[in-house]
């Protein structure tokens, strides 16, 4: 009874999440993620390149935390566990998002530092989306 509806909108949510062409919103979706990251790639290298900008970790953070989100939403709604991390877009968010946000966020909380972006890292984010 209960299991087909929800086997339905998990695999909606996986259609709208791995193919920009499912839907219209799927499309708007995909083209504003890839428009956030290509931004935050932006911020990402003036910070590497300009240190003396001191900018803001709030827009990066905000990426890693959505690209997190997406990512345990992808897993909670994916086909096949088991196969989830064969798949190496998986596996470059993971390691994207791992290496990137971890230390960013202790080298904030304990020295205040702000110009840890990586953009090497964010632009593995980037892969998914080409």
């Amino acid at each position: 009874g209960d299991a087909k509806p929800w086997r339905r909108r998990c695999r909606n949510a996986w259609q709208f999440l791995e193919d920009p062409q499912s839907s219209n919103a799927a499309w708007v979706y995909g083209h504003l993620g890839m428009l956030l990251v290509l931004a935050c790639l932006l911020l990402a290298t003036l910070g590497v390149l300009l240190p003396e900008l001191e900018l803001s970790p709030v827009p990066v953070l905000a990426l890693e935390a959505l690209s997190a989100l997406e990512l345990v939403v992808r897993f909670g709604v994916c086909p096949n566990r088991h196969i989830f991390w064969l798949d190496p877009y998986n596996l470059v968010d993971l390691l994207a998002i791992s290496a990137s946000a971890g230390p960013r966020l202790v080298s904030m909380w304990s020295s205040g530092t702000h110009n840890m972006f990586s953009p090497f890292l964010i632009l593995l984010r980037c892969l998914r989306r080409f």
